[in-house]
């Protein structure tokens, strides 16, 4: 490709850098979800209630978490509540029961 007709070195330099951290974000928030998706599971297996404070807080990070690639798609929030809520397994969240465990906290 011609890109050093239109970037200067510098600018291709920072847009690869600037890729490179994005990719570091995403992989840190992809491990901080399957850990606040674990915690979760973890407190609805050992029985403490979704309205514990504990649970909500979770809850509410897990959802701000879920939230971090689709913050400028609100249609693509919608359609994956729709799918969780339509009783399909979503894809880190474990099973219907962990979902509807999250929803009940976030009430």
């Amino acid at each position: 490709m011609d890109q050093d007709k239109f970037f200067a070195k510098e600018q291709m330099l920072e847009w690869r850098d600037q890729l490179n951290a994005d990719a570091e974000i995403i992989r840190h928030a992809e491990q901080e979800f399957k850990a606040v998706s674990a915690e979760l599971q973890s407190c609805l297996q050992n029985g403490i209630p979704a309205t514990d404070e504990s649970v909500q807080a979770l809850a509410h990070r897990w959802r701000k978490l879920a939230n971090h690639f689709t913050v400028d798609a609100p249609d693509m929030q919608r359609a994956s509540e729709a799918f969780h809520e339509d009783g399909k397994m979503g894809q880190g969240v474990g099973d219907n029961a962990i979902y509807a465990y999250i929803r009940d906290a976030l009430k």
